[in-house]
């Protein structure tokens, strides 16, 4: 089966020599495409540290508490779309 995408959003699904199937794509809605807000006390990546969101900051920000390299506890202020989620582990 080869399936083409068009431009204007449509799928072209070749099944047959004979049949041509043409359907729609789902439409995104753009409410479940937006990244959201990290919730107070969940567990986020930034960059190649674990942390644990503290709160909301200002200016599209929140704080995040996390353990450098040398082993000091810092309590840091970045914007909450620099967040990843976690995968399925930890480590």
């Amino acid at each position: 089966m080869e399936v083409e995408y068009l431009s204007d959003g449509l799928r072209i699904a070749i099944m047959w020599p004979s049949l041509i199937v043409v359907t729609s794509m789902p439409a995104v809605s753009p409410r479940k495409s937006k990244k959201r807000k990290p919730l107070r006390g969940s567990l986020a990546r930034y960059r190649n540290r674990i942390v644990e969101v503290l709160g909301e900051a200002r200016g599209q920000r929140v704080m995040i508490r996390s353990i450098h390299d040398d082993g000091v506890e810092r309590r840091t202020a970045v914007k909450w779309t620099s967040l990843a989620p976690l995968e399925t582990e930890l480590f």
